[in-house]
């Protein structure tokens, strides 16, 4: 179904379709979000959703395709948070989520998924756990794969109040003055 110029959304009546194994539904003219029914479809391996005109956040149901290989949602305009349920899906190998507004950390849990060879999380607004451990993960993609990341760190409260004190302090100044 990919590159087929569909337009509408995504029924919900797709998460009937639980022997379905491969989905692409990319280059196409998709609208909406991704219906919470996508998680009965626990036997694909295979999603893409690629260069779409969806928008949403994903759904935390996500987290039950256990058995997917290979996510490829970029080019959409996806928004928010990657939900922590993907740390579920411990046979994914590729993911690309590029060329979207989702923002905030990564899922911590998200270094749990070992299989990763490819990941691809640039020009969004993610930004990447300052743990050990998850720094760490995201090296092992590097040395066994491929890593296109933001390369943003995530703030910490302190750091974040840090930068935003001087500006307070000029705001101030300005109030006074």
């Amino acid at each position: 179904l990919s590159a087929n110029q569909l337009t509408g959304t995504i029924p919900t009546e797709i998460g009937s379709l639980v022997q379905l194994e491969w989905l692409g539904l990319d280059n196409n003219l998709l609208t909406g979000t991704i219906p919470q029914e996508i998680g009965n479809l626990n036997k694909l391996v295979f999603l893409s959703l690629a260069k779409n005109q969806l928008s949403g956040s994903i759904p935390e149901t996500i987290g039950n395709l256990i058995e997917l290989k290979q996510l490829y949602l970029p080019n959409n305009r996806f928004t928010g948070s990657i939900p922590t349920s993907i740390e579920n899906m411990h046979k994914l190998e590729k993911m690309t989520l590029s060329l979207n507004q989702f923002d905030g950390p990564l899922p911590e849990g998200l270094s749990k998924v070992n299989t990763l060879t490819l990941f691809n999380f640039d020009n969004t607004k993610l930004c990447e756990p300052k743990t050990d451990e998850f720094q760490a993960w995201l090296n092992s993609i590097r040395e066994r794969g491929s890593l296109s990341s933001t390369d943003v760190k995530c703030k910490t409260r302190l750091s974040l109040v840090k930068s935003v004190t001087p500006a307070l302090a000029s705001l101030d100044d300005v109030m006074k003055g």
